[in-house]
This record gives structure tokens, sequence and C-alpha cells, in this order.
């Protein structure tokens, strides 16, 4: 069974999304159970949907 995520981090830039992602994401792919990530700057931070 799959489970939707989402995280949002009110005022993140997308540099601090691509920080996070650089320390928690292995080097070329996603993390053990993950099948898919999405992240989208909006007006007032960051939102994250993994699957």
């Amino acid at each position: 069974m799959a489970y939707i995520l989402s995280d949002f981090f009110p005022g993140a830039t997308e540099q601090d999304y691509r920080d996070e992602i650089a320390a928690v994401h292995p080097d070329g792919g996603l993390p053990e159970g993950q099948i898919h990530h999405a992240a989208g700057q909006s007006d007032d931070g960051v939102l994250i949907v993994t699957i």
C-alpha cells in the first residue's frame, strides 16, 4: 500500500529545500521505500509531496 505524505516548510527557500534534500536523500536516488518525490516553491515556503 502506498501513502502520500505532504510537508510544508513556511519561509523556506529553494536553496533551503535543496540543502535538506542533499542531507536526507542518497546520491542519485530516493530513500528506501519512497517511490516519488515532488516539491515546489510557493509565495511563503516550499511544499513537498512524497509517495
